[in-house]
């Protein structure tokens, strides 16, 4: 009796817990669901749970040169740049700094940039570009958010400097090996998952960026946040929808993609 009586609490134990889990998914999909709603709707009036009509007209800003596709091809092309730049920039400062002998106070250095609001960042940054002419331009957007980035990319890339890599570099070098097989050959492969993570995040990081875009970018340079807020702000729902999904759509699919590959891919010092 006291078996059956303790099976039926672990039963009842997994069935509450595959409720939780199920009201969490929901929750969590539940502002996409409205999103995609929202995107699709012609006409969605309170109090309907549902669109009363449905359309694809508002899908039409990303075809035909709109400007929310320029907007997001804009985006695409400053989070490519900023992300390569930063985080092969930061390979070779976390390298250099693996070796240092002030290793931990250079390292809270990059802590800095994380300390202050990215608006407080971006007209710090303002009054420099002003004096080089770079203001209301994509490239002083690109400095900003690569400035940030790069710190980041610096604090995550410092894990991948372990006694054991560092080893093998060295061996490499005694075998007779050059610098750039070392990195090439050794150091990089290594390090393929841990630099593939530093990507996705530096990418996320400057293609969710609103603040800094808005006010480098003085509202010439849209990007795709920028037009979400803009037509958020004009009461264009369905635009704002649209703009929204593609905001989350790409970094989902290379997410989900890179999580495959990154899971192939040795992280140094971490052991599968």
């Amino acid at each position: 009796m006291v078996a059956v009586a303790q099976d039926g609490e672990v039963l009842m134990a997994a069935a509450w817990v595959r409720m939780m889990v199920w009201a969490l998914a929901g929750l969590i999909v539940l502002p996409y669901a409205v999103l995609a709603f929202s995107a699709f709707a012609q006409q969605w009036r309170y109090p309907a749970l549902l669109p009363a009509r449905w359309s694809t007209q508002a899908w039409s800003a990303l075809t035909g040169g709109g400007a929310l596709l320029d907007a997001a091809m804009r985006s695409l092309l400053i989070a490519l740049v900023v992300s390569i730049l930063s985080v092969a920039s930061a390979l070779l400062t976390s390298k250099a700094l693996a070796t240092a002998r002030q290793r931990q106070r250079l390292h809270a250095l990059a802590l800095l940039p994380f300390f202050v609001s990215p608006v407080v960042i971006g007209l710090s940054l303002q009054q420099l570009f002003l004096l080089l002419g770079l203001d209301n331009s994509v490239l002083a957007v690109l400095l900003a958010q690569g400035f940030i980035a790069y710190a980041y990319a610096v604090l995550l890339l410092n894990a991948l400097w372990s006694p054991s890599l560092l080893a093998m570099g060295d061996t490499a070098a005694g075998l007779g090996a050059r610098p750039s097989d070392i990195w090439f050959r050794v150091w990089l492969p290594a390090g393929a998952g841990l630099i593939g993570m530093a990507l996705f995040q530096t990418f996320a990081m400057s293609w969710f960026d609103y603040a800094l875009a808005r006010v480098l970018g003085g509202g010439r340079v849209m990007t795709l946040p920028t037009r979400v807020f803009e037509a958020l702000s004009a009461g264009d729902v369905r635009i704002a929808s649209v703009g929204s999904l593609l905001l989350v759509l790409p970094p989902a699919a290379a997410f989900l993609i890179g999580r495959r590959l990154v899971a192939a891919l040795p992280i140094a010092g971490v052991p599968r």
